[in-house]
């Protein structure tokens, strides 16, 4: 076979051909060995130089129309119930069997206009409430319009400074386990102080009945009375 392409192209013709054929298979060779399958076989540098420049973003694209109301979503757990919480103190109404200990109740009294021929008279003091105990001549305390306590020192009525009624006429207060009268005013009338006939007597017996307050109220016993006598004041007592 040599000899027929040497006789029918030449010696130079033949060479020709042997470098065409080793040149095609080269390229084959080359071509199935160096196919470019992904952007990781290009060098970073090429691929950058490859890439083109980001185009202007294109027109907003008109709004789509709104899509069906989704499902509601399951109700959550309910919540463990809290514990019961202590009673609370017991309440008071507005009516107690007796005054409580350190609650305070008040009121007023009045001395009318009297006729003539009147020694003494009695002017009551009811409690809304009853006391849960009477209390002594010691805790029942006479305040006149001047602000002072009236007492009886050696059968001589004598004024001291308060200490169990730090109130007023149009404030009236007591300590605990005590009964303040206190006077606004008062004209042709005394009001007796201490000792066993006391200003403040018991009520319940009117002749004798002793100094003090009983748990109902008291009696202001007054002396001196003329014609035209005339007073006001109020009282509180604290259980």
């Amino acid at each position: 076979m040599s000899s027929t392409l040497r006789n029918r192209f030449g010696v130079s013709g033949v060479i020709a051909v042997i470098a065409l054929v080793f040149a095609m298979v080269g390229g084959a060779i080359a071509a199935k060995k160096y196919v470019i399958t992904s952007t990781s076989q290009i060098k970073p540098s090429v691929l950058t130089a490859l890439k083109g420049k980001r185009g202007p973003a294109g027109p907003q694209g008109v709004q789509g129309s709104t899509g069906p109301a989704g499902a509601n979503g399951n109700d959550g757990a309910k919540g463990a119930t809290g514990s019961t919480g202590p009673p609370g103190p017991p309440g008071l109404s507005g009516f107690t069997a007796t005054l409580p200990s350190g609650e305070t109740e008040t009121g007023a009294w009045a001395l009318g206009e009297t006729p003539p021929s009147q020694s003494i008279v009695a002017v009551p003091i009811s409690f809304s409430i009853p006391l849960a105990a009477e209390l002594a001549g010691t805790s029942v305390h006479y305040i006149n319009a001047a602000g002072k306590e009236v007492v009886l020192d050696k059968f001589v009525l004598k004024e001291v400074t308060p200490t169990s009624c730090l109130g007023t006429a149009s404030a009236p207060t007591a300590n605990s386990g005590n009964l303040c009268v206190y006077t606004q005013s008062l004209s042709k009338a005394t009001m007796f102080a201490g000792g066993p006939i006391s200003g403040i007597q018991k009520a319940g017996s009117f002749v004798d009945a002793g100094a003090g307050a009983s748990t109902a109220g008291a009696y202001l016993r007054f002396t001196e009375v003329t014609e035209g006598a005339f007073g006001v004041g109020t009282w509180a007592v604290t259980g």
